[in-house]
């Protein structure tokens, strides 16, 4: 598989995919018209998938990058949804949400969802695992 870069494009609503070998290959992902304004992605190299966190919907969703298989994991109890990781090895998704001032983990089914953290984080905007190190 050629390498590829995802980016958000939270102000033309859309989520795109750039070539690492040709930098003129930019496209958008075909996704339905309910992204409102990405902001942080994650990308599940065992499934072939994308997961986003939207700040105006307040949800976290993901689809395969074919575009199929669109769905919201989270859309309850989030405020502002800044961060996203997926941690391919333990089948989990971890975000943080700079509204509500917690870090939060699921199942990337959205099953099992726990906060981690609830005190003491002053608005968090990213997050990065490493998972060679758990």
């Amino acid at each position: 598989m050629q390498p590829f870069l995802l980016f958000a494009d939270a102000t033309n609503r859309r989520i795109m995919k750039v070539w690492s070998q040709d930098s003129g290959s930019l496209v958008s992902l075909p996704l339905e018209n309910s992204i409102s304004r990405p902001v942080a992605l994650a990308y599940d190299v065992v499934e072939d998938r994308v997961y986003w966190t939207d700040i105006t919907r307040n949800t976290i969703s993901r689809a395969f990058l074919n575009g199929s298989s669109q769905e919201v994991i989270h859309d309850s109890k989030l405020a502002t949804p800044d961060g996203l990781a997926v941690d391919i090895i333990g089948r989990n998704i971890y975000w943080t949400d700079t509204g509500t001032n917690k870090l939060e983990v699921s199942k990337m089914n959205g099953s099992l969802r726990t906060a981690i953290v609830t005190t003491g984080l002053d608005q968090p905007r990213d997050i990065i695992l490493d998972v060679d190190k758990g």
